[in-house]
């Protein structure tokens, strides 16, 4: 028994033994292990602090002015034999996380021309991406900068269009697609101005073949820029034009693809206005980089909106003095060729100016047709003078016009290519007027003109007249060289004159070239009238005259006309 437990222990001994020393053959070589591991550990700690050593160094070298001075004129010359030009930088500064940022910028134009000054460009790009393919600006910032772009004439090579070649892939079959993001593009204290050589100058008006854009300050976000896609947001752009065109605020959002477009949010501020628009949508279809025919389709509207007249003296000089505040509203739908305007309504806050108007424009790149319903328009008294006092230097209202007082018009018209109708009924202080006329072709006319009462006092600012009213049917043709060919005939139920009121007048008259002829009868208690002749008037001269006329139960003293005959008269007069 004790043999037996004495041979058990030394197995037990042998066997921890034999594990103590396998442990510590494996911590010898875990040991062994750790000491590599550690100088490996080392090594790259010693490569990254070797590394950023080296790019803190750069950082502080590319802030010394000699460096930023060298490394300028190296991105000038790369720069001019890329776009093959003149490039002037004035020094390049790398700054910390992938900035690069250019000062004195000077680029010209093949006709050695300044087509770029700028006094600083930068950018952060954001290096991930740009291993993918995408080009990703965290940042890109302009001030002070001076663009200057023109062309001969409308068609004619612009002179930037070389640059824009050079940047463009020669090779269209290895050409990659355009990948581009910048999350914030900042535009400070900057100028763009646009010429055709070709076309006239206009002080004071804007014009698209001169613009002049200065003091431009914008917040952009280009979320997205591909072949085939866009992503604009526009957070503040602020200019001002050289047409007195003062923008204090313009922001949108924008979006398109191959097939659909839409542009929201989008508010215009100006000194004294505000416009809004609602939702504007787009739907078409791209064949071949080209809009397809008959493809388009388009929906918006204007939400209520403030506009001050003399905001937009540089469309309508006229405006410059008028400081009317309108309120704007509308809808509207279309296509490539024709625009429907679901509702048109325009209000003064003055209460001068009211119109609330639908419509359409049909094919009009074929024989428009088109339609207008005007269901109010309401011109004050006071805004009428206004114009007249406004346009005075360039276009003369006729005195009847400012006469007429404060002015109600409603009607429609219709027309296609160069037929139109005409239904139409005026309301205004110095009386009432409905026309119903119709164009036939380009040169017959017809229709009927009636009114019940007209203030001829007013009118023609003469005691002598007072109230008439008229009914009559007219007709004529419009000729290119000639003064229109006009044929009336109808009745003058009443006639004011001097005081006396007549009745029962008939006319039947023609107008053709300077020569006046018709019959005109008064059947009236106090005078019964038949004259029938013909005149000739060149230049407001009356060169001839032909009449013939019977006249009987004349009362000229009833009529107001002379008191020296008291008693009935008739006679027959041919002259």
């Amino acid at each position: 028994m004790q043999a037996q437990n004495y041979i058990k222990k030394n197995r037990i001994k042998r066997k921890i033994t034999k594990n103590v020393l396998l442990y510590q053959e494996k911590y010898v070589i875990l040991y062994q292990n750790c000491k590599h591991i550690k100088k490996i550990k080392q090594i790259i700690i010693g490569i990254v602090w070797a590394i950023m050593g080296l790019y803190v160094l750069l950082m502080i070298l590319t802030h010394v002015a000699p460096v930023q001075q060298f490394l300028g004129s190296q991105a000038a010359n790369a720069l001019s034999q890329k776009l093959g030009t003149t490039v002037a930088v004035g020094r390049l500064d790398i700054g910390f996380l992938n900035r690069i940022s250019l000062d004195d910028v000077v680029i010209m134009d093949q006709q050695n021309k300044q087509l770029l000054r700028a006094s600083r460009l930068s950018a952060k790009i954001d290096i991930l991406p740009l291993l993918q393919g995408r080009l990703s600006i965290a940042t890109a910032q302009l001030f002070g900068a001076h663009i200057q772009l023109y062309a001969d004439s409308l068609g004619a090579t612009p002179n930037y269009q070389f640059a824009l070649d050079s940047l463009s892939s020669r090779d269209t079959l290895d050409q990659s697609p355009i990948d581009l993001r910048i999350n914030s593009l900042i535009m400070r204290h900057s100028s763009v101005k646009y010429d055709l050589l070709n076309k006239p100058q206009t002080k004071g008006l804007l014009n698209p073949s001169h613009l002049n854009l200065t003091d431009i300050s914008a917040h952009l976000i280009l979320k997205t820029l591909r072949d085939d896609s866009l992503n604009l947001t526009v957070k503040k752009l602020a200019f001002n034009e050289q047409s007195g065109l003062n923008v204090r605020h313009l922001s949108l959002h924008a979006e398109a693809s191959t097939t659909d477009a839409t542009i929201s949010d989008l508010v215009l501020r100006l000194p004294h206005s505000e416009l809004t628009l609602g939702d504007l949508s787009a739907h078409y279809q791209i064949n071949q980089g080209r809009l397809a025919n008959n493809s388009l389709h388009y929906r918006g509207s204007i939400q209520e909106s403030t506009i001050t007249t003399n905001d937009i003296a540089c469309l309508l000089p006229q405006c410059e003095q008028i400081t009317d505040q309108l309120l704007l509203s509308s809808s509207f739908s279309g296509t490539m060729n024709s625009i429907d305007v679901h509702q048109l309504r325009l209000v003064s806050a003055d209460g001068n100016i009211a119109l609330n108007s639908t419509g359409f424009v049909h094919h009009w790149n074929q024989q428009p047709a088109w339609q207008v319903n005007l269901d109010q328009l309401m011109l004050s008294s006071s805004l009428i003078n206004n114009l007249q006092t406004i346009l005075t230097d360039k276009v003369s209202l006729p005195d009847i016009v400012t006469r007429l007082g404060t002015i109600n018009l409603q009607g429609e018209a219709e027309g296609t290519g160069q037929v139109f109708n005409l239904n139409a009924q005026l309301k205004a202080d110095a009386g009432s007027l409905s026309v119903d006329m119709g164009m036939h072709d380009s040169e017959r006319f017809d229709g009927h003109v009636q009114s019940d009462g007209i203030n001829l006092n007013t009118l023609l600012n003469d005691d002598q007249f007072g109230t008439a009213s008229i009914d009559l049917d007219v007709s004529g043709r419009l000729n290119e060289s000639r003064t229109p060919s006009v044929s009336a005939k109808g009745t003058i139920p009443v006639f004011d004159f001097k005081g006396y009121q007549y009745h029962h007048i008939a006319i039947d008259a023609n107008y053709t070239d300077d020569n006046i002829d018709g019959i005109i009868t008064i059947d009236d208690p106090n005078i019964r009238l038949s004259a029938e002749g013909s005149a000739n008037i060149h230049h407001g001269q009356l060169n001839s005259c032909q009449l013939k006329a019977s006249l009987s139960d004349f009362r000229p003293s009833i009529l107001n006309l002379t008191h020296q005959w008291e008693h009935d008269h008739s006679c027959r007069y041919r002259v």
